[in-house]
């Protein structure tokens, strides 16, 4: 088994592997240790790596995929498409919009990426051209009464896991007592230049020149803080 992670991602893996008592070697040359169960690499090294030599691929932060014409994709999507066992995890699936999940079905071996836009979606001005968004004027949208059907064929091959719960395990050691919050009050030394009186930030731009008007006295007030704890 293979799992491709972010370069920085890959040394964290294999320290977790650890934990669990699972032998995980980080292999970044693309030969396969004799014995090795489970390895891990970069996705920058995914191209030294024959699909024949693995029976799956795990894709962690796999949102990577989103990019509809990179060429990261395209090597992930090629790797895949032969294995019989593929996974991708992400916390990010669709960041953006909805189409793109698109990629993402179509690396493990479900409806392409095309397939699902002219299946789901009607474009305003008329053209396949996968790069015009939701968010790019509303030139991709769903199509009459296609919402539902969409969400039911994501559930077909995608699953959101939010606690160990839903894979059966205990929340106890996951599930965070109560958050306590305590509010500080900073008033500040200065008024804001043209006013006589403190007011109200309004607007992005008013309340960072009150936080940088502001600075000293909210550092002095953490300081004061800190000055009290054991």
């Amino acid at each position: 088994m293979l799992i491709a992670t972010p370069l920085a991602v890959s040394h964290q893996v294999v320290r977790e592997a650890e934990k669990f008592g699972v032998d995980c070697r980080r292999v970044t040359d693309g030969r396969i240790p004799t014995g090795a169960r489970v390895l891990v690499t970069n996705y920058e090294r995914l191209h030294l790596f024959d699909p024949q030599d693995v029976v799956g691929l795990v894709c962690d932060e796999s949102s990577i995929l989103k990019n509809f014409d990179g060429a990261r994709k395209a090597i992930i999507t090629e790797f895949l498409r032969t294995l019989p066992y593929r996974l991708l995890c992400t916390a990010t699936a669709a960041p953006n919009d909805y189409i793109e999940l698109g990629t993402s079905s179509e690396a493990l071996g479900h409806l392409g990426h095309m397939d699902m836009l002219l299946r789901f979606f009607k474009n305003d001005q008329n053209t396949t051209n996968p790069n015009r968004h939701f968010g790019d004027g509303g030139k991709w949208r769903f199509k009459r009464h296609a919402e539902q059907p969409f969400w039911r064929w994501v559930c077909s091959w995608a699953r959101a896991i939010r606690r160990p719960s839903d894979l059966g395990y205990d929340d106890a050691q996951f599930v965070l007592p109560a958050l306590t919050e305590h509010e500080h009050i900073v008033k500040a030394a200065t008024k804001a230049e043209g006013w006589l009186f403190d007011m109200p930030a309004v607007g992005l731009r008013e309340e960072r020149e009150e936080r940088r008007r502001t600075i000293q006295e909210r550092c002095a007030q953490v300081a004061s803080l800190v000055d009290h704890t054991e």
